[in-house]
């Protein structure tokens, strides 16, 4: 396809670095001085004066509001289909009206979705799901299942009908195998199927888990059109509490120039259902949210603009980080170019998480998974064949056509590309086996 995108936040980024791994023809209006990161793309950048008889097959507004509207004046014509990135309901709305052909994203209304599944459904163990393979990954401290340290993942019948696709140990995320021990501070990341997800929620519950109440009361601590949104999500099944600083027409709580410590004590942020940092400054939020843990607060969410600091961040008061571009760019791209095109997740660690499909002519083909002896650092966990989605584990048989959900390990990231066959002239045996 052939893709004109505008801007030059992180999610233009992200959305082109997606579509040129996927071979579609990306050109950028940015409206601005492109950031060094864009550099690395191969992206024609748009010339105004030049450029204006060309013709695409979508346009994606991913600036402001207003710089969106006047892209739409002046490139919609020229394309067959438009995908606007909406921060204002007043915006939403106007296109409702004005421009009902237009694709609408909402920027705040989809966080704020997120953040209330992560709060009311299974107590939030789908941090993350992986469509169409119905999956699900959830993140497990071994902490709340002590009858686990010392054993290998082989050895653990809980685990039967999961798969550990990562361990996070001293800092550092790893791709486990099943002789993997575990250790009484490796917190695990479990995929499986939804069902089997509940079924081990339920036989090995977490310590921390949403207290029972007739209404639930969640604290924010933000402000902004976002932060608004995010209360009105919240507030259909939930009461309240803004923690504010600046002017006083968002909240109940004005913060001003007081202490952010004493004022977390005396609204006793333990007290309430979950907290939610969401001010834009990652040192502010990361702040909050070790205030708010230490007050006993267990579900403890941080609204995170940059997805490169997932690594970083993913912390001991941190219960769950919400990427929001990045999450963003993944339900545009699937969109646009639809739900068989390679698809890419985010796992705390670097770990890279791709959908990829097997050629027919693979020597894969008719093989176990145990039989290709992959090297640590590279898993399959899931796959997809036709409309059947199969967990997989080392007895199962790959077939041509099949679509495979890989974990791999930064280090072993150039591994990746020999799979999908990006170096032919590889000696790896398995070179040429995966495509995009």
């Amino acid at each position: 396809m052939k893709l004109l995108l505008t801007g030059t936040g992180r999610i233009t980024y992200l959305l082109a670095r997606g579509f040129l791994r996927e071979q579609h023809q990306v050109f950028l209006l940015p409206g601005g001085e492109l950031p060094r990161e864009f550099l690395e793309l191969e992206a024609h950048v748009v010339d105004e004066a030049v450029d204006r008889v060309l013709t695409f097959d979508r346009l994606l507004l991913l600036s402001d509001d207003l710089q969106n509207l006047m892209d739409l004046s002046t490139w919609g014509g020229r394309a067959e289909g438009s995908v606007f990135l909406v921060h204002g309901p007043a915006t939403r709305d106007y296109l409702r009206e004005y421009h009902p052909q237009v694709v609408v994203f909402h920027r705040g209304f989809m966080t704020a979705q997120r953040i209330y599944e992560f709060f009311f459904r299974d107590y939030a163990l789908e941090s993350n799901r992986f469509d169409p393979f119905q999956l699900a990954y959830i993140r497990y401290p071994i902490e709340d299942a002590l009858e686990f340290v010392g054993r290998k993942l082989k050895h653990i019948g809980a685990f039967e009908d999961l798969n550990v696709v990562g361990i996070r140990r001293q800092g550092q995320v790893s791709i486990p195998d099943g002789n993997t021990a575990l250790m009484e501070d490796d917190i695990l990341y479990i995929l499986g199927p939804q069902a089997a997800i509940r079924r081990f929620h339920h036989r090995h519950p977490r310590v921390l888990r949403l207290r029972e109440e007739e209404l639930p009361r969640y604290l924010i601590y933000g402000k902004g059109e976002e932060a608004r949104t995010m209360a009105r999500v919240l507030g259909t099944s939930a009461d309240i509490t803004f923690l504010f600083e600046g002017d006083r027409q968002l909240g109940d709580v004005y913060l001003g120039n007081g202490d952010l410590y004493d004022a977390l004590s005396q609204l006793s942020v333990g007290d309430f259902s979950g907290f939610i940092a969401m001010t834009g400054d990652v040192g502010e939020d990361l702040k909050a949210l070790c205030i708010a843990a230490e007050f006993g607060q267990g579900n403890n969410v941080m609204i995170l603009e940059d997805d490169r600091l997932v690594h970083a961040l993913d912390l001991w008061p941190v219960s769950y980080i919400h990427p929001v571009d990045y999450f963003l760019a993944q339900e545009i791209k699937r969109a646009v170019v639809g739900p068989e095109s390679l698809s890419l997740y985010i796992l705390p660690g670097n770990v890279h998480i791709l959908e990829i499909n097997i050629l027919p002519t693979s020597p894969a083909v008719d093989h176990t998974i145990e039989e290709l002896q992959l090297r640590s650092g590279f898993f399959i966990g899931g796959i997809l064949r036709g409309d059947t989605a199969i967990l997989a584990k080392g007895q199962t048989v790959l077939r041509s056509g099949d679509r495979i959900l890989v974990f791999s390990t930064e280090e072993d990231s150039e591994l990746v590309g020999q799979f999908m066959g990006k170096t032919p002239e590889s000696k790896n045996p398995w070179s040429g086996w995966l495509s995009l």
